[in-house]
């Protein structure tokens, strides 16, 4: 858009200017000429530069259109040729990771034999010592059940009557 504003103006001052020169060579004094050159010149001359402006703005377009497909295209081949590489990598490295995999599998199966006992051994003290807290905590936990369960029934005693008289007075306000 800028190019066609650009070719406008020029054309304009070019095609005016033109058209004045024309004009004044005829013998036109300058005023006349002036006139003129404002009705056909600077017309013609502003439509002529804003159409070629308008070629230019749409050529520029395409150029980078073209320009742009280019670098996709690269971008695409280098991302294939990247892609290739990487497994080409990871063909290459299969067979040494599969190596080191079967030297470090004894090594670990050994390891896993020699923590067995040692981890059956925690689970077995762990299950005891749960065990025994738990025994410890039963007598405490009983004990605080029974209070908690004569607090209980003390609360519901003291509430009975209170509930009791309001029960009443619903009663006789109802009936009235």
């Amino acid at each position: 858009m800028r190019k066609v504003v650009k070719g406008l103006v020029l054309g304009t001052l070019a095609g005016g200017g033109v058209s004045w020169y024309l004009a004044y060579q005829r013998g036109e004094s300058s005023t006349d000429a002036a006139v003129t050159a404002a009705r056909s010149g600077a017309l013609v001359g502003g439509a002529a530069g804003a159409a070629v402006g308008l070629g230019l703005d749409r050529r520029e377009r395409r150029h980078l259109a073209r320009l742009t497909q280019v670098k996709t295209a690269r971008l695409k081949k280098v991302a294939k040729q990247a892609a290739a590489a990487a497994v080409a990598a990871g063909e290459i490295a299969r067979p040494r990771i599969e190596e080191a995999i079967d030297r470090a599998r004894p090594a670990v199966e050994d390891a896993i034999d020699r923590a067995r006992p040692v981890v059956e051994d925690a689970a077995l003290r762990t299950r005891i010592a749960a065990q025994d807290a738990a025994n410890k905590a039963r007598p405490m936990v009983e004990d605080y059940a029974a209070r908690a369960r004569e607090a209980g029934q003390e609360a519901i005693d003291r509430a009975r009557p209170v509930v009791e008289d309001a029960a009443t007075r619903a009663r006789t306000l109802v009936k009235a």
